[in-house]
């Protein structure tokens, strides 16, 4: 999975690799600069080696946000691309018409 952030806190790819793996998450990490809105954005490209879909709010998200001040950030998975506050069975429930009776 890769998860694609921008923010403005002065930190290094190193203390946020440091963050995850007290998580026990392996992770590879690219600085990078995005366009959004007529506006580039400084961020990282963070590349989630061994967290599951399931896994990712508890052992991610929930040790980045804090630290690195993330509003929202964007998520490439294998069943899922896009906002990752959108992401459902993640952050909200499915919309999948099959699954609206679990």
């Amino acid at each position: 999975m890769i998860l694609y952030i921008s923010t403005s806190k002065r930190t290094s790819k190193k203390k946020i690799v440091a963050k995850l793996l007290k998580k026990n998450v392996y992770s590879q990490i690219y600085k990078n600069a995005s366009s959004f809105i007529n506006d580039v954005e400084d961020g990282y490209k963070i590349v989630i080696l061994n967290v599951s879909a399931t896994e990712f709010k508890r052992k991610v998200w929930r040790v980045l946000q804090p630290y690195l001040h993330l509003t929202c950030a964007f998520v490439k998975d294998k069943n899922y691309r896009g906002c990752v506050l959108n992401w459902p069975g993640i952050f909200r429930k499915s919309a999948c018409p099959s699954e609206k009776n679990n």
